[in-house]
């Protein structure tokens, strides 16, 4: 878990390092997924204060305001990270793939 942790960070410090734009959200914090690590707030204050808390909407896209804020974005070439690929991954690639965008992991 750990790596996958440090993972994220480089991809988060990346992102930002090369001004993109990042779309962080969580889903039920208060249960065993816990909170989006905290580290994230000193790599992209913004996106972390932007933080969008699904409630146990497994697939990220589906939740109205994840969506838009993904639209916003204007871009259609997207990279795209989660804790478990089978869960957190796939289902959002799957929909965004089906939308036109182009899906890097």
């Amino acid at each position: 878990m750990e790596d996958v942790k440090k993972s994220a960070l480089n991809l988060a410090k990346i992102a930002t390092a090369a001004g993109m734009p990042l779309v962080l959200t969580s889903s039920q914090e208060d249960r065993r997924q816990g909170p989006l690590v905290p580290e994230l707030e000193e790599i992209a204050p913004k996106a972390f204060a932007d933080l969008f808390k699904r409630t146990g909407i497994v697939n990220a896209v589906h939740d109205e305001n994840v969506n838009k804020a993904v639209e916003y974005t204007g871009r259609r070439k997207l990279v795209v990270a989660g804790i478990t690929t089978e869960v957190c991954v796939v289902f959002p690639v799957l929909q965004m793939l089906d939308e036109g965008y182009e899906v890097g992991l």
